[in-house]
């Protein structure tokens, strides 16, 4: 799966600064270098066996999240 999304990002990549679509496709290269927010709640759990460790996680997650975006904005 993940030879085929860089194979089909490859494809693409000579128009997507023409389209300006350029960021929206770092987004999916970030995704596939790191996973998704899934994939990270599942170690947490693999490695707590905690439920309630995921949770925290998501929270300080998206503590992170709003702090970034809300510098960003000053």
């Amino acid at each position: 799966m993940r030879e085929l999304a860089l194979e089909l990002l490859a494809f693409v990549d000579d128009v997507v600064d023409d389209l300006g679509s350029r960021e929206a496709l770092q987004y999916v290269h970030r995704i596939i270098e790191e996973g998704t927010s899934a994939d990270m709640q599942l170690e947490v759990f693999r490695k707590t066996g905690d439920l309630k460790a995921v949770v925290q996680w998501m929270v300080e997650e998206t503590r992170a999240g709003h702090e970034c975006r809300k510098e960003s904005r000053t």
